[in-house]
C-alpha cells in the first residue's frame, strides 16, 4: 500500500470499536486480566520432566537478557528454589548488558559479549543459560563449555 493510500485508510473512522485511554479501558466491565504465563509454565511438565530437574537439585543460572521470558523463568516451579536469576535485567536503560565488540548493546545469546557475565558464572553453576529478548534462541554455559 502506497503512502497516500495508507493516509486515506488511517483517516477513516474505525468501525466496530472505539479507542480509549488505557486507564479508562481497564475499568470497563468488558475488560479483564488474563494470566498467560501460568498456564504455559504449568503445561511445561507435559514436555519436560520438571520433577527430574527439581529432584536433581542442580545449581542453575538463568539470564533472560531483559526480554519477554523474564517472568516465565521466575515462575518455573522446579527452578524457583535452586537458581540464580540476574535481577538487573529490569533496568530500562539496559545498563545490565555488556557492550558488543563495536560498542553497541546486543541482547543476543550467540554473542560472547552478551554472554560474558553468564560465562563468568560457569564455575558456580552446573548449567547457566540465557535467551534472547523474544526467547527464540538460547545460549548454554556449563563448567566445561562456556
Amino acid at each position: 500500500m502506497g503512502g497516500e493510500a495508507r493516509q486515506r485508510v488511517a483517516a477513516q473512522p474505525q468501525r466496530g470499536g472505539c479507542a480509549r485511554p488505557f486507564a479508562e479501558a481497564i475499568r470497563v466491565r468488558t475488560t479483564h486480566t488474563q494470566d498467560f504465563v501460568l498456564p504455559y509454565v504449568e503445561d511445561l511438565r507435559h514436555v519436560i520432566d520438571m520433577d527430574a530437574i527439581r529432584d536433581a537439585r542442580l545449581a542453575l543460572a538463568v539470564d533472560p537478557l531483559g526480554g519477554a521470558a523474564v517472568h516465565y523463568w521466575s515462575r518455573s516451579t522446579p527452578l524457583r528454589t535452586r537458581h540464580h536469576r540476574r535481577e538487573s535485567h529490569r533496568r530500562s536503560d539496559f545498563s545490565f548488558m555488556t557492550v558488543d565488540h563495536d560498542g553497541k548493546i546486543r541482547m543476543d545469546c550467540s554473542s560472547p559479549y552478551a554472554m560474558e557475565r553468564l560465562v563468568g558464572l560457569k564455575d558456580r553453576y552446573r548449567v547457566a543459560f540465557a535467551n534472547d529478548p523474544d526467547a527464540d534462541r538460547h545460549g548454554i554455559v556449563t563448567p566445561s563449555a562456556g
